[in-house]
């Protein structure tokens, strides 16, 4: 996704933001989906870089 640049401050929800204005919104609900699922399927255990 090139011109997006995020620093190391970037909040969760300012980068689902950004994702979602570049066109990435259909791309973003899946990786939520698959995040939930391994959540799901391993309750407790973190999924890296996706907050519950």
């Amino acid at each position: 996704m090139a011109g997006i640049g995020f620093n190391s401050r970037a909040t969760g929800a300012s980068i689902r933001d950004a994702l979602a204005q570049a066109g990435g919104a259909e791309a973003l609900a899946t990786a939520e989906t698959k995040a939930a699922a391994l959540r799901g399927l391993a309750p407790g255990l973190p999924v890296r870089g996706i907050a519950p």
